[in-house]
Order: C-alpha cells, then sequence, then structure tokens
C-alpha cells in the first residue's frame, strides 16, 4: 500500500514556489523567478469543522517562504494535491 500524502506531524516538506506569471505567461512557456527551495517540519495541524486539515504549520530551518503565514499555515490539501511545490518526506522516504 502506497503512504498518502497528507500532512503528518513530523513530516518533512521542501517547499518550491511556483513563481509563473499568468499575466505575462506566453502559451507553452514558463517563466520562473527563482529556483529556491524552502525545507521545514510540520510541528502543528489545526482541522476544520469537517475536519480537514486546514492549518498546516512548518518550522522552518532557515528563511520562511513569502508565500506562507506564520499564523495560518500551509493548507493540508495544497500540499496533498500540489505536487510541483511540495514534496513530503516522511521516515526518510519522498512521498510521491
Amino acid at each position: 500500500m502506497r503512504p498518502s500524502r497528507h500532512p503528518e506531524i513530523g513530516d518533512m516538506i521542501i517547499f518550491t514556489p511556483d513563481h509563473r506569471d499568468p499575466l505575462k505567461k506566453k502559451k507553452g512557456s514558463i517563466e520562473c523567478e527563482t529556483d529556491s527551495e524552502y525545507v521545514g517540519v510540520i510541528y502543528d495541524i489545526h482541522f476544520d469543522k469537517w475536519g480537514h486539515k486546514a492549518k498546516v504549520l512548518v518550522q522552518w530551518s532557515g528563511d520562511q517562504p513569502p508565500e506562507y503565514n506564520s499564523t495560518h499555515g500551509f493548507s493540508g490539501t495544497n500540499i496533498h494535491n500540489l505536487r510541483s511545490e511540495f514534496r513530503v518526506i516522511r521516515g526518510g522516504i519522498d512521498i510521491r
């Protein structure tokens, strides 16, 4: 059975922001401002009234990404679905 990409406390997250500008983007091209990667560990998860992981809080190893809000964290759904931006490492295994 394949491990789930749903974030859990203790998971390492590698976040690579997608800086494509839809207004400047030409069909078939991708323009990126930076290839920065941000590495952190999930330390807390807050659930909404439906049981979804609404706020996933990350302790960053260095600078925190500009897209990250330290009060609201990231959405667990985004971490799960946005494979091009989020890598989830659990128990030393990169969950794809």
